[in-house]
């Protein structure tokens, strides 16, 4: 999810600006470093884009999909888009918006449906499959809030079981803070192994909802919470904001969420899903050496043997800034102006 509706705060700490929310730049082709392709079509639906990378040899490598949240392609993609390489995955990072003619469905619910996003995701696996330099048993799929709760379904029994036997199958999930309150969720039959990964402050998905699925599913699904980080917590150029025109139905008034950048998080997060996918045999190639070595709070992320390193080559061109370094808190810079991408 992103800043939503007709304004948003300007990331600066203790400071709310209105601004409007079409200033937050999309991100682009050239910003994720990747190739523009087009996914098998899905009946009654507009011809999907995808945004293709891979890294360097004749593979094959595992792969993963990558699903945005309600605000559309941003930041986060790039970030991850980036560690994935860095392990030596395929990655493909699905557009199912601006396809459509929108920017976002954080304010409304049913112009983009669970059941049409599902088949966006299943058209993105069909399509790593048929590569001859992707494992077809091995492909991932990581979502973010909404598409986070997509990733849940696509690997659940009743999304499974209505496609053909002989279609490819996810072999696992990232959630990043899910939607895990709803009963379809709470009650679905899990046919692959889940991480979700969910802030203890986020009051649009809360914590609190995760856990309760991850107890009713400890087989199939592992929970790691991060005390403090708040909803959106690795899209690091955001400071606390709140998006009052963003549905939530964890709201006393269905309205308003709060979200935000915590880089130690993050960090904590690029650890525990390499632990995941080690642990589930999907590690392979170039990664299958150690996770990155901790650092202290409030180092650079993206430089060096980092869990991102790269992730600055990708940030694309000058209308489009990224975070570097990391402040000495662990945040993204707070003075609103994120530095310029650094060049290598």
């Amino acid at each position: 999810m992103w800043p939503v509706g007709s304004l948003f705060i300007a990331p600066v700490w203790g400071l709310a600006v209105s601004r409007p929310v079409d200033e937050a730049p999309p991100v682009t082709r050239v910003a994720l470093g990747t190739d523009a392709v087009r996914l098998p079509p899905v009946p009654g639906q507009p011809e999907l884009v995808g945004y293709l990378s891979r890294p360097p040899g004749p593979g094959p490598f595992p792969a993963v999909v990558l699903l945005h949240g309600c605000g559309g392609m941003r930041s986060n993609e790039v970030l991850w888009r980036a560690y994935f390489t860095n392990l030596g995955f395929v990655t493909l990072a699905v557009d199912s918006l601006r396809p459509r003619g929108l920017r976002q469905i954080c304010t409304g619910a049913g112009q983009v449906t669970w059941s049409m996003r599902a088949a966006d995701a299943f058209a993105a696996l069909d399509y790593l499959a048929e590569l001859p330099f992707v494992r077809s048993d091995k492909v991932v799929v990581m979502g973010f809030s909404h598409g986070a709760g997509i990733a849940l379904d696509v690997v659940t029994a009743s999304r499974i079981e209505a496609r053909p036997p002989e279609a490819p199958r996810f072999a696992a999930t990232v959630a990043f803070y899910p939607g895990c309150s709803y009963v379809r969720r709470q009650m679905a039959e899990y046919r692959a192994p889940v991480l979700i990964l969910v802030g203890d402050a986020d009051d649009w998905t809360p914590a609190t909802e995760c856990r309760k699925l991850a107890e009713r599913h400890p087989d199939q699904i592992e929970l790691r919470v991060y005390p403090g980080a708040m909803h959106a917590f690795d899209v690091l150029e955001w400071s606390v904001t709140h998006l009052p025109d963003a549905v939530n139905r964890h709201s006393p008034t269905g309205k308003g969420a709060t979200v935000g950048g915590d880089a130690k998080a993050v960090w904590s997060a690029s650890l525990d899903i390499w632990t995941f996918l080690s642990q589930n045999g999907l590690l392979g190639g170039r990664s299958r050496g150690r996770p990155p070595r901790p650092r202290p709070p409030g180092t650079d992320l993206f430089g060096g043997t980092g869990p991102f390193a790269g992730a600055a080559r990708f940030a694309g061109t000058e209308r489009y800034r990224f975070p570097f370094p990391v402040a000495p808190n662990g945040h993204a810079p707070t003075d609103g102006h994120p530095p310029q991408p650094q060049r290598k």
